[in-house]
Protein backbone atom coordinates (compact mmCIF):
# COMPACT_ATOMS: atom_id res chain seq x y z
CA UNK A 1 0.00 0.00 0.00
CA UNK A 2 1.25 3.37 -0.99
CA UNK A 3 0.82 6.26 2.16
CA UNK A 4 -0.01 9.82 0.99
CA UNK A 5 0.35 12.46 3.42
CA UNK A 6 -2.35 14.76 2.10
CA UNK A 7 -1.84 18.51 2.14
CA UNK A 8 -4.07 20.81 0.27
CA UNK A 9 -4.32 23.90 -0.80
CA UNK A 10 -8.00 25.22 0.67
CA UNK A 11 -11.15 23.30 1.92
CA UNK A 12 -12.24 23.61 -2.16
CA UNK A 13 -9.76 21.32 -3.22
CA UNK A 14 -10.26 18.88 -0.47
CA UNK A 15 -13.96 18.78 -1.07
CA UNK A 16 -13.27 18.52 -5.04
CA UNK A 17 -11.09 15.33 -4.26
CA UNK A 18 -13.66 13.88 -1.81
CA UNK A 19 -16.30 14.17 -4.42
CA UNK A 20 -13.70 12.79 -7.32
CA UNK A 21 -13.18 9.89 -5.08
CA UNK A 22 -16.76 8.97 -3.99
CA UNK A 23 -17.92 9.24 -7.73
CA UNK A 24 -15.10 6.71 -8.43
CA UNK A 25 -16.94 4.16 -5.99
CA UNK A 26 -19.93 4.19 -8.83
CA UNK A 27 -17.82 5.25 -12.20
CA UNK A 28 -14.48 3.63 -11.37
CA UNK A 29 -12.54 4.06 -14.61
CA UNK A 30 -14.39 6.79 -15.84
CA UNK A 31 -14.17 9.14 -12.85
CA UNK A 32 -10.86 9.08 -12.07
CA UNK A 33 -9.60 9.27 -15.73
CA UNK A 34 -11.11 12.13 -16.82
CA UNK A 35 -10.43 13.46 -13.08
CA UNK A 36 -6.67 12.52 -13.58
CA UNK A 37 -6.58 13.69 -17.25
CA UNK A 38 -9.17 16.76 -17.74
CA UNK A 39 -8.20 18.46 -14.48
CA UNK A 40 -5.67 21.47 -14.49
CA UNK A 41 -2.71 19.80 -12.55
CA UNK A 42 -1.95 23.27 -11.58
CA UNK A 43 -4.82 24.15 -9.36
CA UNK A 44 -4.13 21.00 -6.94
CA UNK A 45 -1.62 20.03 -5.06
CA UNK A 46 0.97 17.09 -5.80
CA UNK A 47 -0.35 14.97 -3.08
CA UNK A 48 -3.77 15.33 -4.42
CA UNK A 49 -3.15 13.99 -7.95
CA UNK A 50 -1.10 11.36 -6.40
CA UNK A 51 -4.20 9.97 -4.88
CA UNK A 52 -5.72 10.38 -7.94
CA UNK A 53 -2.96 9.33 -10.06
CA UNK A 54 -2.90 5.70 -7.60
CA UNK A 55 -6.71 5.40 -7.87
CA UNK A 56 -6.36 5.12 -11.86
CA UNK A 57 -3.61 2.67 -11.78
CA UNK A 58 -5.81 0.36 -9.69
CA UNK A 59 -8.64 1.12 -11.49
CA UNK A 60 -6.77 0.25 -14.86
CA UNK A 61 -5.86 -3.15 -13.08
CA UNK A 62 -9.00 -4.16 -12.26
CA UNK A 63 -10.53 -3.25 -15.72
CA UNK A 64 -7.75 -5.64 -16.95
CA UNK A 65 -8.97 -8.12 -14.75
CA UNK A 66 -12.39 -7.55 -15.12
CA UNK A 67 -11.35 -8.70 -19.23
CA UNK A 68 -10.06 -11.34 -18.20
CA UNK A 69 -12.81 -12.65 -16.47
CA UNK A 70 -15.11 -11.79 -19.42
CA UNK A 71 -12.89 -14.30 -21.13
CA UNK A 72 -13.83 -16.52 -18.70
CA UNK A 73 -16.86 -16.16 -18.86
CA UNK A 74 -17.40 -17.25 -22.24
CA UNK A 75 -17.07 -21.08 -21.04
CA UNK A 76 -20.24 -22.07 -20.57
CA UNK A 77 -21.79 -22.82 -16.91
CA UNK A 78 -18.59 -23.28 -15.35
CA UNK A 79 -16.86 -20.08 -16.83
CA UNK A 80 -20.52 -18.46 -15.65
CA UNK A 81 -20.18 -19.37 -12.66
CA UNK A 82 -16.36 -18.49 -12.08
CA UNK A 83 -16.94 -14.73 -13.78
CA UNK A 84 -20.02 -14.08 -11.77
CA UNK A 85 -18.20 -14.41 -8.53
CA UNK A 86 -14.98 -13.15 -9.55
CA UNK A 87 -17.38 -10.05 -10.99
CA UNK A 88 -18.97 -9.41 -7.51
CA UNK A 89 -15.62 -9.75 -5.76
CA UNK A 90 -13.91 -7.23 -8.20
CA UNK A 91 -16.78 -4.51 -7.22
CA UNK A 92 -16.16 -5.06 -3.86
CA UNK A 93 -12.42 -5.21 -3.37
CA UNK A 94 -12.96 -1.84 -5.62
CA UNK A 95 -15.34 -0.91 -3.21
CA UNK A 96 -13.27 -1.49 0.07
CA UNK A 97 -9.74 -0.02 -1.68
CA UNK A 98 -11.89 3.53 -2.72
CA UNK A 99 -13.54 3.95 0.53
CA UNK A 100 -9.70 3.56 2.12
CA UNK A 101 -8.58 7.00 1.10
CA UNK A 102 -12.10 8.21 1.09
CA UNK A 103 -11.78 7.76 4.80
CA UNK A 104 -8.10 9.17 4.97
CA UNK A 105 -9.36 12.63 3.83
CA UNK A 106 -12.04 12.99 5.59
CA UNK A 107 -10.25 12.23 8.99
CA UNK A 108 -7.11 14.26 7.91
CA UNK A 109 -5.36 11.08 8.14
CA UNK A 110 -2.27 9.75 5.66
CA UNK A 111 -4.15 8.03 2.92
CA UNK A 112 -3.26 4.87 1.59
CA UNK A 113 -3.85 3.60 -1.37
CA UNK A 114 -3.03 -0.18 -3.07
CA UNK A 115 -1.88 0.48 -6.31
CA UNK A 116 0.52 -2.58 -7.15
CA UNK A 117 1.24 -1.94 -10.77
CA UNK A 118 2.14 1.75 -12.32
CA UNK A 119 0.15 2.16 -15.66
CA UNK A 120 0.62 5.86 -15.24
CA UNK A 121 3.90 7.42 -13.78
Amino acid sequence: MEEIIPQFKDENEKSTITLIIALSVVCPLIVTAVAFFGLKKETFSPSSIAVIKALLNFDLLLLIISLVVSVVSAVPIIGWIISSIASALIYLVHVLVTLIPLLGIVNNQPVKVFSPIKFIQ
